[in-house]
């Protein structure tokens, strides 16, 4: 109904100035359908006619999130490439570089990945995009074994920032020092996310997890055993579930 709606609009203004709107709206109803090629189109439609506006840009992103999710990272890299080709000094550029470097992530193309998180952080100090970008390199560098940076990168972003960016660089913070063995430090990060970021469930219940795994370091097995029973308490079921039972077993 809401295509039939907005093509009977198209049809009846096809000089007004929100046509563009129009096609991104039929692009995402047929998204929410799952009919992704017809999506696609409509999305390149606005694309055609207003690339450099503000709903081209969010055409642009809806685009490369599709390819994305369709793997094909390399047209979601050109659909980003030329949205920040066509509008330059945006205020969303660091968004769409932001999605860029996730799209390199996905392609394993690190080198590119590191660039744009770099270029982001340089140039785009204090906002958001600039934040998320520190904690993906952190993961990068901690994926990488490269644990002083990852450190530095992750405690400023957790250091600065209360909400779910906060709660997961402050995640890796922890699980950076426990995978070099300091365990004291890395139990003071983790209890740092069930204190600050409780908000948070999937950081939150993670850190429950990991916490448990340094009480076993520890060999406290009865405090162990009371952050994965708290796990169950909060997910009787699933795979945080299935994770907690299966260390209570090895306990």
């Amino acid at each position: 109904n809401a295509i039939n709606a907005y093509k009977e609009f198209i049809q009846y203004y096809p000089k007004s100035e929100l046509i563009p709107n129009a096609y991104f709206w039929i692009g995402k109803s047929f998204a929410n359908l799952k009919k992704e090629n017809d999506a696609i189109e409509n999305f390149n439609k606005v694309l055609e006619i207003s690339k450099k506006s503000d709903i081209g840009i969010s055409a642009a992103i809806e685009l490369a999130n599709l390819y994305s999710n369709k793997k094909q990272y390399a047209s979601a890299i050109q659909v980003l490439n030329s949205s920040i080709d066509a509008a330059p000094t945006s205020n969303r550029v660091p968004e769409l570089l932001y999605l860029r470097g996730t799209a390199e992530v996905k392609d394993n193309n690190l080198k590119a990945a590191y660039s744009t998180f770099e270029q982001i952080i340089t140039y785009y100090e204090g906002n958001i995009f600039a934040a998320k970008s520190k904690v993906e390199l952190g993961i990068l560098e901690l994926n990488k074994g490269n644990y002083e940076n990852a450190i530095q990168l992750l405690k400023e972003a957790a250091e600065n920032r209360i909400d779910d960016i906060g709660a997961q660089a402050q995640y890796y913070y922890g699980l950076a020092l426990f995978n070099q063995n300091k365990i004291n430090e890395a139990i003071t990060a983790f209890v740092r996310v069930r204190s600050i970021f409780a908000a948070y469930d999937e950081w939150y219940t993670k850190s429950l997890l990991r916490l448990g795994d340094c009480y076993v370091k520890l060999n406290d097995k009865k405090l162990a055993r009371e952050m994965y029973r708290a796990v169950l308490i909060r997910h009787p079921k699933g795979e945080y579930a299935i994770e907690a039972n299966k260390k209570l077993k090895q306990l």
